[in-house]
């Protein structure tokens, strides 16, 4: 059984009007792409650009001349423990069972994603979030976030293979090394 534990904090900072549009339930951030690039939003009276950043609650966004009023969005922070044979994906058509399907019904209105993400075969700690700024601060590598891995190997261990353990492995085009 997964454990899940719940953390939630008011955003109150610019984001992108894409992401705006998508968390208010106007339309995806693709949809909504398509709409500012059509002219049919609205920032403060003047054509929206894409990527242009807003203040929700204090720039007027209008789509279509009509007002869209900001609610407030309640960031959500999930940590679970994710089972072996679950996916870290919202959806995968290849494979029935991801994370989100392990969710509380109650968590699957909120838009949610990996916070960084375990191999199928993995088991451990997962961040589930609708939090952007959240998710960069622990994935980024230049935050230097260390991340503990406990390793469990069916074969025997070959004692030549902890130097290249040591100095690191170039994995899927990304350096993987140890800190310490």
């Amino acid at each position: 059984m997964s454990m899940i534990w719940l953390f939630k904090h008011t955003m109150s900072i610019s984001v992108r009007l894409q992401k705006h549009l998508a968390d208010q339930g106007i339309a995806s951030r693709r949809q909504a792409e398509t709409l500012i690039a059509e002219g049919r939003v609205e920032v403060n009276g003047e054509p929206a650009q894409l990527g242009q950043k807003i203040m929700p609650g204090m720039d007027r966004i209008t789509l279509d001349g009509q007002l869209i009023r900001a609610q407030k969005v309640t960031s959500v922070v999930l940590a679970m423990h994710k089972p072996k044979g679950v996916l870290c994906s919202n959806e995968d058509p290849h494979h029935e069972r991801t994370v989100f399907d392990l969710l509380p019904s109650i968590y699957r209105e909120h838009r949610l994603f990996c916070a960084g993400r375990l191999d199928k075969d993995s088991e451990g700690l997962l961040i589930l979030t609708n939090d952007g700024a959240l998710s960069q601060q622990l994935t980024h590598p230049s935050n230097n976030v260390i991340k503990k891995y406990h390793v469990t190997v069916h074969k025997p261990f070959d004692a030549k293979d902890i130097r290249t353990m040591l100095n690191g492995i170039t994995y899927e085009g990304e350096r993987c090394r140890r800190k310490r």
